[in-house]
Order: structure tokens, then C-alpha cells, then sequence
């Protein structure tokens, strides 16, 4: 039971990263013709809104992100299950934490034209993601898991981080997020 409060919490937490702000989990490219976009990654205000706006790559390298974090969410799901096991969960979290430290790097240089407050909020929020994945890898049992996510999870500093992040990835892909 305990496990699935966590994935809960993952999935309320973490996934609004990315699903909420990008609206896709694919990792295609989310574009349309009416979003204005920058080059290089970095952030430009557009004239009169006030909203950043950001290349598409960083919309698609934070739904990366999400869809790692929602398998990561099911494979505890399914651990938990009766058909479930620990190494299950294990096999699905090695990969996605290698996933994640190819796209980690990504999104750190796609944020890098961004506001102090989201590059902070990133670097912050990054180490804490890559926890939460090598948790799920060594984890010695379901019950230890979910205590190391629920202590990741809960602490302060991933909550502002996130907030931070998602608040400025629902504005900075204002299109996608519509879709």
C-alpha cells in the first residue's frame, strides 16, 4: 500500500514536470507553426506577453523526461502487484537512469538562456531525479523504495524546484501544453 502512495506521489509530483508542461509523453517533437521558438535552447519574451518561449527541443527533452519518470511510476506499480517483482523494477529503473543521464545534460544546456530561478531550480531538481532513479536500481526491497522516493520526494527543496520548473515549462510551451 505504501508502495502505491509513493507512485502516487511521483506521478502527482514529478510528472507534472513534464506531461503538464509539454502535454505529450512521446518522444517526438511536439511543434506547431504558430509557436514562436529560439535557437540554441534559450528563451526569448515575446512582444507584449511577457511569456518565454523556448525551442521545441527543451519541450521535447522535459516529456523525455516525463515519460521516464511515468515508467518508472508503473514499474513500481506493477512490483507492487502480484505478478510483480523487485527486479523488475530494477531492469525498467537501470534504464531509464540511463536515459536520464543522457537527457539531464540536455535540458541543463537547453535551460541555459533561462532565468537564474529555473537554471537554480533545475540543477537543484536534477541530482534528486537521478536519486530517485538510483534508489529504484539498488533498492533492496519494494518497502526501502518507497521510503528513499517518499524522503526524495517530500523534501522541500525537490517541491520548489519542481514547482519552479513546471511553472516555467507551462509557459514556456504554451502550445504543446494546449495539445
Amino acid at each position: 500500500m505504501h508502495g502505491r502512495r509513493t507512485a502516487l506521489l511521483v506521478s502527482v509530483v514529478v510528472g507534472a514536470l513534464g506531461l503538464a508542461a509539454c502535454g505529450s509523453s512521446s518522444s517526438s517533437p511536439t511543434t506547431t507553426s504558430a509557436a514562436p521558438t529560439t535557437t540554441g535552447g534559450s528563451t526569448a519574451t515575446t512582444a507584449g506577453t511577457g511569456a518565454p518561449t523556448t525551442s521545441s527541443k527543451l519541450c521535447t527533452d522535459l516529456a523525455d523526461l516525463s515519460t521516464q519518470e511515468q515508467g518508472l511510476v508503473s514499474a513500481e506499480q506493477t512490483a507492487s502487484g502480484a505478478s510483480g517483482s523487485l527486479p523488475a523494477l530494477q531492469s525498467y529503473a537501470a534504464q531509464a537512469k540511463s536515459t536520464f543521464d543522457q537527457t539531464g545534460p540536455r535540458i541543463t544546456a537547453d535551460l541555459a538562456g533561462t532565468p537564474t530561478i529555473v537554471r537554480s531550480a533545475w540543477s537543484t531538481l536534477q541530482p534528486q531525479l537521478d536519486q530517485l532513479f538510483e534508489s529504484a536500481v539498488t533498492a533492496t526491497s519494494l518497502p526501502a523504495f518507497a521510503r528513499a522516493a517518499s524522503s526524495i520526494e517530500t523534501a522541500n527543496s525537490f517541491l520548489g524546484s519542481n514547482q519552479t520548473l513546471t511553472a516555467f515549462t507551462k509557459a514556456a510551451c504554451p502550445s504543446a501544453a494546449a495539445g
